[in-house]
Parts: structure tokens; sequence; C-alpha cells
């Protein structure tokens, strides 16, 4: 998951299998949401109907086989961190949690949100909820780092 994009890619050391990017990212999902009381609906909305039109069902792959690197998957870490969870997956029922209480508190950052994220946070949470969701997660492991610093290397 990036700013502007989020890239979904089956593989193994051998090469990439399929490959999709979709246009929405963290940036641009905040950003679409606008700013009035509807957003927390509206990046829901927005994520939902992007993901159902993507085609997804090559990306179906077993339970814990999904990772996720970039921006949001540090945020997502220390988030879980900040609530005393294992930092190094979320589960779909704490994004539900926090979606929940950030919803009811208007745009007070959460405690553990890194520096520089709260302008995008709805984004974050709107794509990893939804991603678990259309791809059938329960749980969602976290790699630290992009893939261009070779955060999948330091994984397998």
């Amino acid at each position: 998951m990036g700013g502007a994009s989020t890239e979904l890619a089956i593989g193994s050391a051998a090469g990439l299998t399929q490959v999709l990017s979709l246009p929405l990212g963290c940036v641009t999902v905040s950003e679409a949401a606008g700013t009035a009381s509807d957003r927390w609906a509206r990046a829901d909305a927005l994520v939902a109907k992007t993901l159902a039109e993507a085609g997804l069902s090559a990306f179906h792959v077993g339970p814990g086989a999904c990772l996720a690197t970039g921006g949001s998957a540090i945020s997502a870490q220390a988030l879980a961190r900040a609530q005393g969870l294992v930092a190094d997956r979320v589960s779909l029922s704490f994004l539900d949690r926090l979606w929940r209480q950030l919803r009811s508190h208007g745009e007070v950052a959460p405690a553990g949100l890194p520096r520089g994220r709260s302008a995008v946070v709805l984004g974050e949470l709107a794509l990893l909820r939804g991603l678990l969701r259309a791809l059938e997660q329960p749980l969602l492991p976290l790699v630290p780092g992009a893939l261009a610093d070779g955060a999948l290397r330091t994984r397998f």
C-alpha cells in the first residue's frame, strides 16, 4: 500500500505470477473522502467499490499468505503496539474496533500513530479493512519497510 496506489502480487522466489495495481492509496482515499462528517462512510464506499470492480479472485490465497508493506503497514504496527497487541500482524477485528473508535471521536489521532500519518490514517484503515474483507483474510502479517527497500527479502 502506497500513497497513490496499492499493489497486489502473487509469486515466489522464481518470479511473479499475478500482479495488479489499484488506483487507491492512503493519500488518495483520504483526500477523496473529503472533510465532511460522512467522510468515513465515503472512504469505506470508495474502497469497497474499487475492490469489488477489481476482480480479486486470483488473489484469494490461504489464511496468512498475504503480507502488507510500506508506511501503512508501519502505522498499523505502531497502532497495534500502542494497544499492547502483537505488532507483526493485525486482525480485521482490531482494525474494525480502531475504525469505530476513531469515527466516534472525530479527528483525534490514535495513540501510537507515527508522526505525520494523521492526515492519511482514514485511508490507511479503510484500505486495510477493505483488503482483508475482499481477500477473506482474518489476519494480515506486516512487514516493516517498503518493497523498494527490500522488505520482502528480509522476511524470507
